[in-house]
Parts: structure tokens; sequence; C-alpha cells
């Protein structure tokens, strides 16, 4: 948990002047999701993250391919077949999501003082009306 120190820099003065914040989907927010949202709901400002794990555990929102598991394998089990010809890396393709998911959580927007339009909440593939609290709140 050695990277844990650099949620501590979010405490800065030029990281509270930050309006809004975006979380890639990175090693560090995937290890430690909850201590991520935890640090980020410190600001009292909005977060888009990458995952609905995040949301599930207090995030604001989140928007992420929308992909099963099966679909998922497919993919490796293509990609790995090319490899494994000797497919130079230029002739693999590029796969891109073909579906997103859009997640609200609306306990997170009414903490923050977001009013979430209609419109936004009838996109959204899933809102969260009550999520787990993030500790520091």
């Amino acid at each position: 948990m050695e990277k844990m120190g650099d949620l501590r820099q979010l405490e800065t003065r030029a990281a509270r002047e930050v309006d809004a914040w975006y979380v890639p989907p990175t090693t560090l927010p995937f290890e430690h999701p909850a201590e991520v949202v935890s640090a980020l709901a410190t600001l009292h400002k909005p977060v888009m993250f990458p995952s609905s794990r995040f949301a599930q555990a207090g995030g604001l929102a989140a928007y992420q391919p929308k992909q099963s598991v099966d679909e998922a394998l497919d993919l490796l089990a293509r990609l790995a077949g090319l490899i494994l010809d000797g497919a130079p890396p230029g002739a693999i393709p590029i796969e891109r999501p073909k579906s997103f998911e859009l997640w609200l959580n609306a306990t997170e927007a009414r903490r923050l003082g977001i009013a979430l339009p209609e419109y936004l909440l009838k996109r959204a593939d899933h809102v969260i009306v009550e999520a787990a609290p993030a500790a520091a709140r």
C-alpha cells in the first residue's frame, strides 16, 4: 500500500482548486477502490470513475464498456490465437468496445449539491439511490 501516499497529496491547495476529477483505469484505483473514493470524497468535487465498482463504493459516476465475460474471453482467445500464429503486432486489430454503460450515484450527487437532470437519470443504465458511505466524508 506504498502508493497510498499519493492519495495524501489530494489535501494540497492545488488539488482543491480542480473543479472535477476523472480517475483513469490504472492499478492504484483498482487495488484500493474504497480508499480512492474516500480520499476524493474529502475534496467535495464531482468524480468520474472507470468502473461501476467505484460508484457502488460511493463515487458519483462511472462510465465503462459493457462486455460480458464470454465476450471478453472470446476476444482474448482470438488475440492469443493471432499472437501464437505469429501475426506481426501491426496485423493484430484494435478492438474497441461496442457499447458502454453509465452508472450514477444519486446519493453522492445530493451530498455534493448536484442536481442530476431527469434526462441524464433516464439515460443512465444504473442509478444508485443509496450507496455505501465513503469513510472520510
